[in-house]
């Protein structure tokens, strides 16, 4: 959490610099957020990395938030850190259900869009190898949206190892006497 001054100033930063891409913005428990288009995330972001004012040089999170009937749906947000400067910034935009990808920016962002994807279904244009990360393969649907269902099943798998049989019959046990003798022929 920034200090007021802080952020404020942070905030009035922001405006002046990329103004042109904020269609909204805030300061929401002491850290500064800027809304933005969803077509120009990356470019807000590269922006928020590459100028030598803002230096955010990490990313700290990627997550969602299901509006489940409203128009976008869902709220994309990025967490990103200046570890030079000590500044937070979170920068949200709306979408249906795909935003660009910045894995090109942040390695982070490879598992953070996965997870995303993985629990939201929300698509990241551009992301080279979108799957499930958290998930098994064949699981239906998306956990984190409000309309999956609370009491739904997924469908059987099949082991991808089967399984040993594991009873007291399959066990052998050498009597501890027999070890002792062996260890000490090797040992002279």
């Amino acid at each position: 959490m920034l200090s007021k001054e802080k952020a404020e100033s942070l905030l009035e930063l922001l405006r002046s610099k990329i103004n042109n891409l904020i269609t909204d913005s805030g300061i929401n428990f002491g850290i500064p957020y800027i809304q933005v288009p969803c077509n120009s995330v990356a470019t807000c972001i590269t922006i928020l990395k590459e100028d030598s004012q803002f230096k955010f040089d990490i990313l700290l999170d990627i997550t969602a938030v299901d509006y489940l009937n409203s128009n976008p749906r869902f709220k994309v947000v990025h967490q990103l850190l200046s570890s030079e400067y000590k500044n937070r910034v979170s920068v949200y935009t709306y979408t249906d259900g795909e935003v660009p990808t910045v894995t090109d920016l942040y390695h982070s962002a490879n598992f953070l869009e996965r997870e995303v994807f993985d629990m939201f279904g929300i698509w990241f244009s551009g992301h080279e190898n979108l799957r499930r990360i958290l998930l098994y393969d064949e699981f239906e649907g998306y956990p984190l949206r409000k309309d999956y269902p609370l009491r739904g099943k997924q469908p059987r798998v099949n082991l991808r190892y089967p399984e040993v049989e594991n009873t007291s019959l399959d066990l052998e046990r050498v009597p501890l006497a027999d070890q002792y003798v062996k260890i000490k022929k090797k040992l002279t």
